[in-house]
């Protein structure tokens, strides 16, 4: 009961984000600032968090109106490190999937401020974007079987899982630089992503995986963003 009031917390703190947002977008638009803006916005995005995960993704987006876009990306992300792995008498998940990665889809909405600071070469925004991160709902392990402690394996299993939670959220807010048609990015990354979760529910010899895995928690992160505006 307690995790489900989690999630749906959760879940109201991230609508609630998104009309928050939606009324900025108002303001924006209402502003309107008598500015020359691009409609469509193409990026590159690399980031790291405390999941211990580097991320990165392309995406586009469309911007109807002034200061507001729509759109969507592709990305992947994989963890630079890893503490836990999961072992049992005689047995250990491989080294090669001992640190986890996915590919996914990220539909969002960005906001670009008007401009802040302007100078005769740059000028300098605020931005916000949020949106899904949605993995790819599968994941496989494989498992060193071993005859001794020393864990030298003479035989691998492979198991796979398709239950768990593959969508989550995160927002990004940044300063950006704009040098037409340019705009460097550099922000900061909050989300709930948990890079165990379709691990958790994976067993082997009788054992759960998600038993030496940490408990799910929200990450945090810095991003840099190169888009190109025409």
């Amino acid at each position: 009961m307690a995790d489900f009031l989690v999630e749906k917390f959760s879940l109201f703190s991230f609508f609630r984000c998104v009309l928050c947002i939606c009324i900025f977008a108002f303001f924006c638009v209402k502003a309107k600032a008598q500015e020359d803006n691009p409609h469509h916005n193409v990026d590159l995005t690399a980031a790291l968090t405390s999941g211990d995960t580097w991320q990165l993704e392309a995406s586009y987006h469309w911007l109807p109106v002034p200061y507001v876009g729509i759109g969507s990306g592709i990305g992947f992300w994989k963890q630079f490190s890893s503490a836990c792995v999961p072992s049992g008498k005689y047995w250990k998940v491989n080294e090669d999937y001992q640190e986890l990665s996915d590919l996914y889809f990220h539909p969002s909405i960005l906001l670009i401020s008007p401009t802040i600071i302007k100078k005769e070469d740059f000028s300098v925004h605020m931005t916000a974007e949020t949106g899904l991160i949605m993995n790819i709902p599968y994941d496989k392990a494989c498992i060193d079987i071993c005859k001794d402690e020393y864990y030298i394996p003479y035989e691998q299993k492979y198991i796979s899982n398709k239950r768990g939670n593959w969508c989550f959220y995160d927002i990004r807010v940044g300063i950006a630089i704009k040098i037409d048609p340019l705009m460097i990015t550099v922000g900061y990354i909050f989300s709930n992503l948990d890079v165990f979760a379709m691990r958790r529910n994976m067993k082997y010899d009788n054992t759960l995986l998600g038993y030496f895995y940490p408990k799910a928690e929200k990450i945090h992160g810095s991003y840099v963003t190169i888009s190109f505006a025409f």
